[in-house]
């Protein structure tokens, strides 16, 4: 059970902290989980204005947008803690530093980068040991990604438990473009 002292939400806390200061002020960054979200950040900013297209990056909360850049590095990059704890996370770090709004905010925001195309993507690049650039609709999975049908199937089990869907066991995935249309379709 997750406490206020829980050493995992102490850097949350921090990293948060740091990308709410380097917003306003380029400084030195003490959080070595920051430094590696700022060296993503225009790819991180794109997929926030891409799951929350009704509110401009510049005009979103910077704490609500420094606990989203955290959420989303750690969602699309990172990928070591499962989606849930993530999300559940971010709602409780917006719950903490943020308004009364923030919570909902943030879950709504993060609800879509689950499902974004450059997690997906990343997910299947390297759940099939492909490069993303390969990773393409027309991409077929075993012809051009040279995945084996035993590999697919693994793919699929952990896009199953990541994105909480179920793909029919009687279809046989063939592009990329498949497994992306049935997610988006989901």
């Amino acid at each position: 059970m997750k406490t206020a002292l829980d050493p995992r939400h102490t850097n949350r806390q921090k990293t948060v902290e740091n990308l709410f200061a380097f917003s306003f002020h380029k400084q030195k960054l003490s959080s070595e989980l920051a430094k590696t979200i700022v060296k993503n950040i225009s790819e991180i900013d794109r997929i926030i204005a891409s799951s929350a297209p009704e509110f401009p990056i510049d005009r979103i909360n910077p704490i609500d947008l420094s606990v989203l850049r955290l959420a989303v590095h750690e969602l699309v990059f990172d990928r070591s803690q499962p989606p849930k704890v993530v999300i559940d996370e971010a709602i409780e770090l917006a719950k903490e530093f943020g308004g009364e709004n923030s919570p909902a905010f943030v879950n709504g925001a993060l609800a879509k980068v689950l499902f974004c195309k450059e997690r997906i993507v990343k997910i299947m690049a390297d759940r099939l040991g492909a490069e993303e650039k390969n990773v393409v609709p027309e991409a077929n999975l075993r012809s051009d990604l040279n995945a084996t049908d035993i590999e697919v199937a693994d793919l699929l089990i952990t896009l199953e438990k990541d994105l909480s869907l179920t793909f029919p066991k009687d279809y046989k995935f063939e592009k990329v473009s498949d497994i992306m249309n049935f997610i988006e379709d989901d």
